[in-house]
């Protein structure tokens, strides 16, 4: 992935100090880490919820607020994590470069590919450091395939697999409104976007063969199920297969098979490996990286590890066609 080139904006000893925006519950969770994290300093939250907001900043003594824009122009302030729903990404975003605070955005970096593309024109040039987090990039899956794939454990890859299946959407711990929504949430948007981001980083360019989606017939819910061909570069063949409402458990994977081998992930955030004619078994000696680390690494040396906007631009790209179907 390509990395922005920088200069250190803050001095290497000294805690990058962080501001939240949208405290739902990834933002949320996001805030604990980075309360945890030696490397940063969390000094400002916002929500548009001020009881959610004045809740959390109280939680750890910082400041609250329900204007975005309000808490950009802290003094507090090197860098923020946008966390609010897909549709506010974009104006948070280039409010944040024309501050020129840096930018750690949740997936997805947009709902469409034309606004992740707007934002991605933005950051270039800028001299800010934007990231979007992609959590497989980081979870000891992605660390473990980018080590077994360095190894060609896979050999010559035969065909790829997503499985997407979720008997309930949104899921009982997302249940809100935006996440069902068509405009910006569905399956393909939250859980389809991280493979095609796992997929590029490991094997490179993915093209839409053909793909078919229904919706139902309240033009606000996302789509019911999706049936899709990609194929790499190569014209290795890359399926993707999404259903929502129906019986059974929750499951959520993807597979790799090569004539030497099979790469999945089948837990989530977990790495299984099979050779050919042997059971899947789980991988547990790859530890995981941290999102966070590899973000300040960047803002205070100019190198680490990010998805960068230019990626997820690609990434989001390749999303909406799934979503437009062919």
């Amino acid at each position: 992935m390509t990395l922005p080139s920088t200069t250190a904006t803050v001095g290497t000893d000294t805690p990058i100090r962080i501001g939240v925006v949208g405290l739902g519950w990834f933002g949320t969770m996001m805030a604990e880490q980075f309360a945890a994290n030696p490397n940063v300093r969390i000094t400002n939250v916002c929500d548009r919820d001020p009881a959610r907001s004045s809740e959390l900043a109280a939680e750890y003594g910082i400041a609250s607020h329900t204007d975005h824009r309000a808490l950009l122009d802290s003094e507090a302030l090197d860098a923020v994590y946008v966390a609010a729903p897909p549709s506010q990404h974009r104006q948070i975003v280039l409010d944040a470069i024309d501050r020129k605070v840096h930018v750690l955005c949740e997936k997805p970096l947009a709902p469409t590919g034309d606004d992740a593309a707007q934002l991605h024109a933005a950051a270039v040039g800028s001299g800010v450091v934007t990231a979007v987090n992609f959590p497989l990039q980081y979870a000891s899956v992605g660390v473990g395939w980018r080590q077994r794939r360095s190894e060609r454990f896979e050999g010559s890859l035969t065909c790829i697999e997503i499985l997407i299946r979720c008997p309930l959407w949104p899921r009982p711990y997302q249940n809100v409104a935006w996440v069902g929504s068509r405009q910006e949430g569905g399956p393909i948007m939250e859980i389809g976007t991280h493979f095609v981001q796992l997929i590029r980083s490991l094997y490179g360019e993915l093209r839409i063969v053909d793909a078919h989606v229904r919706w139902p017939n309240d033009s606000d819910r996302s789509e019911q199920w999706a049936l899709a061909r990609m194929e790499l570069s190569d014209g290795t063949p890359v399926v993707m297969r999404v259903v929502c409402g129906v019986g059974g458990d929750e499951s959520v994977s993807i597979t790799c098979d090569g004539e030497n081998g099979s790469l999945a992930m089948l837990e989530w955030g977990q790495l299984s490996e099979a050779r050919p004619g042997t059971p899947f078994r789980t991988s547990n000696e790859f530890q995981p990286s941290s999102v966070i680390d590899e973000f300040c690494s960047v803002v205070r040396w100019g190198h680490g590890s990010i998805v960068d906007f230019a990626e997820a631009h690609a990434v989001q790209t390749v999303v909406d066609g799934l979503r437009q179907g062919t």
